[in-house]
């Protein structure tokens, strides 16, 4: 596979950015993408023997403050220490940062002697970075000529640096094809930097996405008093935290939600039979009863709110809390649940803890329009029709 870095010259009024860019066929293998921060993005691959970890960044420029850079590096190593330690490291970017011409002397493994110019005290954070993960810099290890070392061009064409580095954990660095790790010269993008690119030799793999297995609970135990006490009881300790979290992104208030109300279903209303709706028999029947009541239930909206015209430039009302409960009273009992595989009863029985968390759920995705994945989506399972049925 080929890895490439470079840094583009910033559009007005936009003064950073990093993203990443994969080919149709790698994207099979993306685990996660992570954005750090305006200088640091992070996407995870799965390979074969092991799992590779990219980040992308963008440091801060040489005529930045002492604080920034000292925030960039901490906010890298945060997201090296919050990666799988096993995977394969590739750190590549715009370091902003010279290591110099045969000056590998004391950084033995750390990098080669093929840089370029003299090395600047930028260019030793880097290198102490580099040696304290185990990294080696790729892009220094074999002796192109000057103008494949040459990552940055000034506008007058006088002045030619290597700024621009791809580091590889250090044993794994037999994967380097080294004559092939090199600056890419002719390309017309707009910059004032030439891309890097690195030809690393490892497998990749597709993510297999796991498909969802379905609980079933048995419900019919909310109608015992003590039990469902005992719910709402739980639900209210375990939501309690997640309350404090008024600045919370929508998809994360979502996903805690729902981990909380089944997990916590999971442990005082067990499934009837200890089993999964796995045998085909009931995964029809279930379904056949599913599309009978969806198609039968009739939605009672009030059709006239949606012609009321607001004030331009009006600020959103916020949802109240009586309004979430009412819309949890209207749910209807006896439904196949949803992505989360929450049945209405659950949420229904759950009481204040429930209703409180929804309203701030609710209140932070109007403020911040993100909606969460399990509100966005739908699971439908067709049956092929057989004759005669």
């Amino acid at each position: 596979m080929d890895t490439s870095c470079g840094t583009a010259v910033p559009r007005k009024n936009i003064l950073r950015g990093v993203g990443v860019l994969v080919e149709k066929e790698t994207a099979k293998s993306v685990i996660e993408c992570t954005p750090v921060s305006d200088r640091i993005i992070a996407i995870r691959l799965k390979g074969k023997p092991r799992n590779m970890t990219i980040i992308q960044i963008y440091a801060p420029t040489s005529d930045s403050e002492d604080e920034e850079i000292e925030r960039f590096y901490q906010d890298l190593e945060q997201t090296i220490k919050e990666k799988a330690k096993k995977d394969i490291l590739i750190i590549q970017g715009d370091w902003n940062a010279k290591i110099g011409y045969k000056e590998s002397t004391g950084w033995e493994g750390t990098i080669g002697d093929f840089g370029v110019g003299t090395r600047n005290e930028r260019g030793i954070m880097l290198l102490e970075f580099a040696k304290r993960h185990h990294l080696v810099v790729a892009n220094t290890l074999h002796n192109h000529k000057l103008s494949r070392r040459t990552t940055w061009h000034s506008p007058d064409g006088v002045t030619h640096n290597q700024i621009d580095y791809i580091l590889v954990n250090r044993r794994f660095q037999t994967g380097i094809n080294r004559p092939k790790t090199r600056t890419l010269k002719k390309t017309d993008i707009g910059s004032d930097h030439d891309p890097v690119m690195m030809t690393f030799r490892m497998r990749l793999s597709k993510e297999k996405k796991v498909s969802q297995r379905r609980t079933k609970f048995d419900l019919e135990k909310l109608k015992d008093r003590e039990v469902a006490e005992k719910y709402r009881s739980e639900l209210a300790g375990r939501f309690a935290p997640l309350l404090l979290l008024t600045n919370e992104e929508p998809q994360q208030l979502c996903d805690q939600f729902t981990d909380i109300t089944f997990n916590t279903a999971n442990e005082i209303i067990e499934d009837k039979t200890g089993q999964l709706l796995t045998n085909n028999t009931e995964v029809t029947a279930r379904w056949k009863e599913y599309c009978r009541e969806l198609y039968q239930h009739q939605a009672d909206v009030d059709r006239t709110v949606l012609a009321e015209a607001t004030s331009e430039g009006e600020p959103e009302p916020v949802i109240l809390e009586s309004e979430v409960r009412a819309a949890i009273i209207k749910l209807k009992m006896n439904k196949a649940p949803g992505y989360d595989n929450l049945p209405a009863e659950l949420i229904k029985c759950g009481g204040d803890p429930i209703i409180k968390t929804l309203h701030l759920l609710c209140n932070r995705i109007l403020q911040i329009d993100k909606w969460p994945t399990q509100l966005t989506q739908s699971i439908l399972i067709p049956i092929p029709k057989k004759e005669n049925e």
